[in-house]
């Protein structure tokens, strides 16, 4: 069965490199993405996410009492809701980066909303705040928030990427920002990334933590519209001219009905493989690096020959 990765780079290669391309609207991406995350294609979030979120969220709220919570790109709703409520109630403090206009009202509403008889997170001890805006490497300007060695308001028990570092490049400095926002006392903060499994560039940061789902698959509608959706949200683009545009659509097509695998107890569907991965960073991430720059890490054999 073909994967995702495997999937994206064949589209991108159908694509002429010389025509020109512009990134999705947040209107095609929010068409898209939730072909990812919905009907069978929730197998992943389930059977592996949301089981992994409560684990830790669980022994968290144990030690600390309440946790405090950054979510990077939840999207329209958070994956929060699908926590038990009993964790939900342990959340004291939300914050969330949102850049898609298109999902900012309705988390908004979402966090506010009292559907269910009270708020998703109802202990909250201040009003959620939602910034529309991406997340920066760039603490003190590009995400508004400006950090002191003595300021604790905007520092975090947990801070949440689930499936949001796809653009992020480079990770490692991502991640670094999010560690710079862990709480420094007590020292058990987590910077926690779910993110499809493939060759992530970490570039010498260290995992606390990690687990993987390789069973994870995607089912994707095999009919015109939906596959456009699901293409363009691979590729990362479209098209500037629009008879390109028209052209490229049946060419990634029939890439995805070509590649994509077929089942018997889901008819009508393409599948494709999304092995998933979780990774668990504390402050002690960067360690190593810091280590080895003090001390170069040791060549050659120890029997005292070079």
């Amino acid at each position: 069965m073909a994967t995702l990765d495997f999937l994206k780079l064949a589209l991108r290669q159908r694509a002429p490199a010389s025509s020109p391309k512009r990134d999705l609207s947040d209107t095609e991406y929010s068409a898209g993405f939730p072909l990812l995350v919905q009907g069978p294609a929730s197998l992943n979030y389930h059977d592996f996410i949301i089981p992994k979120l409560a684990q830790l969220l669980a022994s968290l709220a144990n030690s600390h009492g309440s946790i405090s919570i950054l979510e990077i790109g939840p999207g329209a709703k958070s994956i929060l809701r699908f926590l038990p409520s009993h964790l939900r109630q342990k959340i004291k403090k939300y914050t969330a980066f949102e850049p898609n206009d298109g999902y900012v009202k309705s988390l908004e509403e979402w966090v506010c909303s009292t559907s269910e008889g009270s708020p998703p997170m109802p202990c909250l001890e201040s009003p959620p705040q939602i910034h529309h805006t991406p997340f920066s490497t760039d603490i003190g300007t590009g995400t508004g928030i400006v950090i002191s060695n003595s300021d604790s308001e905007h520092k975090y028990d947990v801070i949440l990427f689930c499936h949001s570092m796809y653009g992020m490049h480079p990770k490692r400095r991502f991640i670094e920002t999010a560690l710079e926002l862990l709480v420094e006392q007590p020292q058990a903060g987590l910077v926690i990334v779910f993110h499809r499994e493939g060759n992530i560039q970490l570039d010498g940061l260290v995992c606390h933590q990690t687990a993987s789902f390789p069973a994870g698959v995607v089912h994707i509608k095999d009919d015109d519209a939906a596959l456009d959706h699901f293409a363009r949200i691979m590729a990362g683009f479209v098209m500037q001219s629009v008879d390109e545009e028209h052209t490229i659509r049946a060419e990634w097509r029939e890439v995805c009905r070509d590649l994509g695998s077929r089942a018997e107890d889901h008819p009508g569907y393409l599948l494709f493989s999304n092995p998933d991965l979780m990774m668990v960073f504390t402050r002690h991430a960067t360690a190593l690096a810091e280590l080895t720059e003090q001390v170069p890490l040791a060549q050659g054999n120890f029997n005292g020959q070079e």
